[in-house]
């Protein structure tokens, strides 16, 4: 594996549903309330920072990505409202990710469980971190 999550051979194989991107370090991926319903992306190699901007412009990280990891794994579902509209991505090194449209990345991880229990497992940890902050607010 390359990361907790997707096989690089499975990353690899998103290759055929979605584009490769490249982006140098400090480029914006998605600008705050930029994203789209309809895609998602699959790192291949590199570090993206998911970012939160305050009313005055500040910014703060919110969470990072990994090779083999999907992002934005909260709000997946299209059909609920975008929560994303304050957040945006940046790549924090060198990245290739691949942006694949939602319903073929979703068909792609429901044809196997283990692939599906590799996204239950990202969402699990993520919610993890997000309980751990909040038990530590002071």
């Amino acid at each position: 594996m390359i990361a907790r999550y997707l096989t690089r051979k499975e990353v690899q194989i998103s290759q055929t549903m979605g584009r490769l991107r490249r982006y140098n370090k400090g480029e914006v991926i998605v600008a705050p309330g930029k994203w789209s319903k309809k895609r998602i992306y699959i790192i291949q190699d590199g570090l993206v920072a998911i970012f939160g901007q305050t009313s005055t412009r500040k910014q703060f990280i919110h969470m990072l990505y990994g090779s083999g990891e999907v992002f934005p794994v909260t709000g997946l579902n299209p059909q609920y409202g975008n929560p994303l509209t304050q957040i945006g991505a940046i790549a924090e090194t060198y990245v290739t990710l691949y942006e694949v449209p939602y319903t073929s990345f979703m068909h792609f991880m429901q044809a196997d469980t283990v692939r599906l229990t590799a996204l239950f497992r990202q969402v699990a940890d993520q919610f993890t971190i997000y309980t751990y902050r909040v038990d530590n607010l002071q």
